[in-house]
C-alpha cells in the first residue's frame, strides 16, 4: 500500500473513531479515482454527494439526521501546500438547517465555505475551532452545491476561451494532453510572426480560483485589442492543471507533482506541453 493511501485511510480512520455514528456507505475511493464518484452520504432526509467535477471524494461519516462530518484531506501525503479544498452538493428536505462539520488532516481551516443555490455564490459563516482544526457551518434546507472556492472547472474555462476567440478571431487550439488525457487548450493572440512572445499560464494550483478570475478578466481586455498589440504575441493557457481542477486536488497535479516546480525538470506531461 502507498503512502498516499496509508494517508487517506489513516485519516478515515480518525474521522471514524471520533464519532459514534457509523460513516456511511460505500467507503470512498482513494484520492486518485475519478472524480465523479458513485455514491453519497445520506440520512432519511438529507444527502450529500461528491459526484461533480471539482469534488474530491472526501470521507463522511453522518453524525445525526442532519449533521454530517466531513474529512479533508490532501491527494497526496504530506509535505503539501496547505491549501485544503472541499466541494459537495447537498439536498435536504423538510425545514431544519443541516449542519455540517469539516475536519482537516494537514492543514486547518482557510477557505470560508461559499454556498451556490441558482443566485450566485455567497460566504457562509463559519465556527472554526481555536487550533482550525474543525469548522461548522450550517446549511439551509433545500438544494445547492457548497465549495471552498467558488467553482471554475473546464467548462468554465471553454467558455472563457470561446470568448476570447468571438473577441479576436483568433482559434482556440490543443497543445497537449494531462495525465488522465484531459485537453490543455490555449489561444493566441496577437500576429503569429510577432518576435515577441508573452506567456500567460493559469490554474497550476487548483484552489486558486480568484487568480483565474483575474486572469479571464485580464485577457478579456487582451482579447478585445487583439488587432493593436503590435510586435508582441500573447499565448494564452487558461488552465494548465486540468486534473487537479477536476479532482479537487489541493495543489498537484494527476503525477502528485507541483507543476509551478516542475519548470526545467519538466517531469510531468503538463508542463512539457
Amino acid at each position: 500500500m502507498g503512502s498516499a493511501m496509508r494517508h487517506l485511510w489513516a485519516g478515515m480512520a480518525l474521522l471514524a473513531g471520533g464519532l459514534a455514528a457509523a460513516a456511511c456507505s460505500p467507503a470512498p475511493p482513494p484520492r486518485t479515482a475519478s472524480a465523479a464518484v458513485a455514491g453519497d452520504c445520506r440520512s432519511a432526509s438529507v444527502t450529500l454527494a461528491f459526484d461533480f467535477a471539482g469534488a474530491p471524494p472526501l470521507a463522511c461519516a453522518v453524525a445525526g439526521e442532519r449533521a454530517f462530518t466531513l474529512l479533508v484531506t490532501p491527494e497526496h501525503a504530506p509535505p503539501i501546500n496547505p491549501s485544503p479544498w472541499y466541494a459537495f452538493r447537498y439536498s435536504a428536505e423538510g425545514d431544519a438547517p443541516v449542519s455540517v462539520t469539516l475536519r482537516y488532516l494537514e492543514s486547518g481551516h482557510r477557505y470560508a465555505p461559499k454556498l451556490a443555490t441558482g443566485d450566485g455564490w455567497r460566504a457562509l459563516e463559519a465556527e472554526v475551532s481555536a487550533d482550525g482544526k474543525t469548522a461548522r457551518f450550517d446549511l439551509p434546507p433545500g438544494a445547492g452545491l457548497v465549495a471552498a472556492q467558488e467553482l471554475l472547472v473546464t467548462e468554465q474555462t471553454g467558455e472563457a476561451l470561446a470568448r476570447w476567440s468571438k473577441a479576436s478571431g483568433a482559434a482556440v487550439f490543443q497543445l497537449g494532453t494531462s495525465h488522465d488525457g484531459r485537453p490543455i487548450n490555449a489561444i493566441r493572440l496577437g500576429r503569429a510572426d510577432a518576435p515577441r512572445l508573452v506567456v500567460l499560464i493559469g490554474r497550476q494550483h487548483p484552489p486558486e480560483v480568484t487568480g483565474a478570475i483575474a486572469m479571464e478578466a485580464f485577457v478579456d481586455v487582451l482579447a478585445a485589442r487583439a488587432g493593436s498589440l503590435g510586435d508582441v504575441q500573447v499565448l494564452v493557457v487558461p488552465m494548465l492543471n486540468p486534473d487537479g481542477v477536476v479532482r479537487g486536488h489541493w495543489r498537484a497535479n494527476r503525477g502528485a507533482v507541483d507543476l509551478n516546480r516542475d519548470w526545467g525538470p519538466f517531469t510531468q506531461p503538463e508542463t512539457r506541453t
